[in-house]
């Protein structure tokens, strides 16, 4: 889009510019939009149309940086001052969207990692403990970076795996080794020698991190079977980065602690003021009251996660109607200018594919009538803008005339050259129409018109003499996206529930544990749905997470992340508690008295990780990048609300009544409770 202060300087710009940009070996011609629509773009504003060569289809989105700074070359000149040229279409826009996600993954990290070590000193009150698990969620982010810069010379990886490498590296990499660090110092204040403590730390924290970091594994793996090559490369990130946090979190982790020794409590100054102002006994009073209360508060506790989940009963599954593109990128601008010069419909039409039997052309005399009802009744939809294709070389042109074309192939191809590549392949064999919208910015007006044309048959290759018709184009893909994951979204939850399941069986010997931790886990992750309705899509509060508008749907692919990873993210709290109150039971033989003990040992470890993992996920719902910013807040949402309503409340509440049902049929000294 090139636009000069000076309206005569716009027309000597665009020729030069059309001529650099012809150069380039990924480019087989420009041409000004004004002259392919027939009309005048606006004053003092040309806009060059630049169509790639086919060999260079899939490598668009790296050139376009280069042809950008091309552009700025040329506009560097003094005689060009007052003026600029905007680059926009759908590899520009996703190029500026790399950028975009590469800065905010930066910005958001530095911004994470201040409160979140602000909370490792006051869980540990010491700054060499806080500063353990920091390095090992660093470290996780790197070594997951590396992997992939490795893998992403052969396979192309979506751009969302940075923010999900950073969330999840950060969040899942403190996590653990607080889960350790936390071990270890508790041993250490029991008597233990440093190594003692370490190795007791490394087996019992440790087996804990081994079967929360199966279930995320399992989690991730499940998103890499899925049929979109986005959420592939989500959970080959995720895979790594998760692993990465376990690997150190159970080996290098333990090391530290073991070197570093009496010295994990320094500077003592510190840690005695942090341990005065949070204070003795209030989570062993909280598991007391819980314990006393079962009843109410496993009532009240399932009715505060039903009251948050009730919004997804209003779900809209979808494109996001506003929002969904970072609007101070150079290609929205760009596109915002198209849009008001009423030509925003060119940078992502629905392309329809016209597909002769082999031998045969899409343009033969035979099928021409056909081709023009089909175009007709397009242009005449009221969400059509306009059509372009074979057809439409000149306004007016009879059916006769273009029979006449078309019949000499060779003739037409040196008469009209533009044809061929464009709208025809080199032997007429298929032929291409697109659809301009009136409305593409949204992308809900073209989804609606992808499926209207495959579901009412209005594309009909029986009326086209055998030829096949394909719809596609961007927002064919989108749906194409959707239908396969909603196709496979109940096999993915199989796996991920029946996985957890038999992992959870294998460790607790119990069934009853690993459907109660099923249940509260798809209860948190439903309260995480319903918050997310409620904000984004339903606009409530949406000004505290930079909302202009609500966005009235939602990405299913976000839904299928935030239910995969949650999933298996919380479930170190309850592996974690689960194996307290079981070491417990193991001694005691008392339920009671083990249900207050396993809550008082780990609730301060469990809220103060969880409160890392919401400033770390909720960070990122600040993204620019609204697919970041629904995931962040869905994962933070999801985490807060299985920490404290769920881990908190309902499940020791639940191992109270349940007694020694809980331990079926693993357990042997498990007492009637007193």
């Amino acid at each position: 889009v090139v636009e000069c202060e000076s309206r005569n300087a716009t027309a000597p710009l665009t020729r030069s510019l059309r001529t650099r940009i012809a150069a380039e070996d990924f480019v087989a011609d420009v041409a000004e939009a004004g002259t392919l629509l027939g009309r005048t773009i606006a004053q003092g504003m040309a806009v060059l149309m630049v169509f790639p060569r086919p060999e260079f289809a899939d490598r668009l989105t790296s050139r376009a940086p280069l042809l950008r700074t091309e552009l700025r070359a040329v506009l560097a000149l003094p005689r060009w001052r007052g003026c600029s040229a905007l680059l926009t279409g759908q590899p520009v826009m996703e190029s500026d969207i790399q950028e975009i996600a590469v800065a905010d993954a930066r910005r958001l990290e530095r911004i994470a990692l201040i409160p979140a070590a602000v909370i490792l000193v006051w869980a540990f009150g010491s700054i060499g403990a806080a500063a353990i698990p920091l390095i090992t969620g660093v470290l996780a982010i790197g070594f997951a970076f590396g992997s992939l810069a490795v893998i992403a010379q052969r396979v192309p990886l979506a751009i969302y795996v940075l923010q999900v490498v950073s969330m999840i590296g950060l969040g899942a990499g403190i996590d653990y080794s607080l889960l350790v660090t936390s071990r270890f110092r508790e041993a250490m204040a029991a008597g233990r020698d440093r190594m003692s403590a370490a190795s007791m730390a490394g087996t019992t924290a440790g087996r804990t991190v081994l079967v929360s970091g199966l279930c995320v594994v399992f989690g991730f793996g499940a998103l890499s079977l899925t049929p979109t090559s986005e959420l592939r490369s989500v959970g080959l990130a995720g895979l790594l980065v998760v692993a990465a946090a376990v690997l150190l979190s159970v080996t290098l982790v333990p090391a530290l602690l073991a070197a570093v020794g009496d010295w994990i409590d320094r500077p003592l100054w510190l840690s005695r003021r942090l341990r005065a102002l949070r204070g003795q006994g209030v989570w062993e009073r909280w598991g007391t009251a819980i314990v006393r209360h079962r009843w109410w508060a496993l009532s009240g506790g399932v009715l505060v996660v039903l009251v948050l989940a009730s919004p997804l009963a209003l779900l809209r599954i979808g494109v996001p109607q506003a929002g969904w593109y970072p609007p101070e990128a150079e290609s929205s601008r760009a596109a915002e200018l198209l849009k008001e010069a009423g030509i925003g419909g060119e940078l992502l039409p629905v392309e329809l594919l016209v597909v002769a039997p082999e031998g045969e052309r899409a343009v033969s005399i035979d099928r021409l009538t056909a081709l023009k009802r089909l175009t007709d009744s397009l242009a005449a939809d009221p969400r059509v803008a306009r059509v372009r294709g074979p057809l439409s070389l000149r306004e007016g042109m009879s059916l006769l005339g273009y029979a006449s074309l078309y019949g000499d192939l060779d003739g037409a191809r040196r008469r009209h050259p533009e044809l061929f590549g464009a709208y025809l392949s080199h032997d007429a064999s298929v032929a291409r129409v697109q659809v301009v919208l009136h409305d593409t910015v949204s992308l809900g007006a073209g989804m609606r018109l992808v499926r209207d044309l495959r579901s009412a048959h209005a594309v009909d290759g029986s009326q086209l003499r055998g030829a096949t018709v394909l719809v596609g184009g961007f927002a064919a893909a989108q749906v194409d996206d959707e239908t396969a994951l909603r196709d496979a979204f109940p096999l993915m939850v199989a796996l991920i529930l029946g996985t957890t399941g038999i992992v959870l069986f294998a460790m607790l010997r119990s069934v009853l544990m690993p459907l109660k931790a099923i249940v509260l886990n798809a209860l948190s992750v439903a309260g995480a749905f319903g918050s997310l309705v409620l904000v984004f899509q339903l606009g409530v509060g949406r000004s505290l997470v930079g909302l202009d508008e609500p966005l009235e749907a939602l990405f299913i692919h976000v839904l299928v992340m935030i239910f995969a990873i949650s999933f298996g993210m919380s479930m170190d709290y309850e592996v974690f508690l689960i194996a307290r109150i079981r070491e417990a039971v193991a001694r005691s033989g008392n339920d009671t008295t083990a249900t207050v003990a396993g809550l008082s040992a780990t609730a301060g470890v469990i809220t103060n990780a969880a409160a890392i993992m919401v400033v770390v996920f909720g960070a990122f719902a600040f993204s620019r990048i609204m697919m970041a910013r629904l995931l962040g807040f869905g994962l933070a949402a999801a985490i807060l609300i299985d920490a404290t309503v769920v881990r908190l409340v309902i499940v020791p509440a639940f191992m109270r009544i349940a007694g020694k049902w809980n331990w079926w049929p693993g357990l042997k000294r498990v007492q009637r409770a007193r």
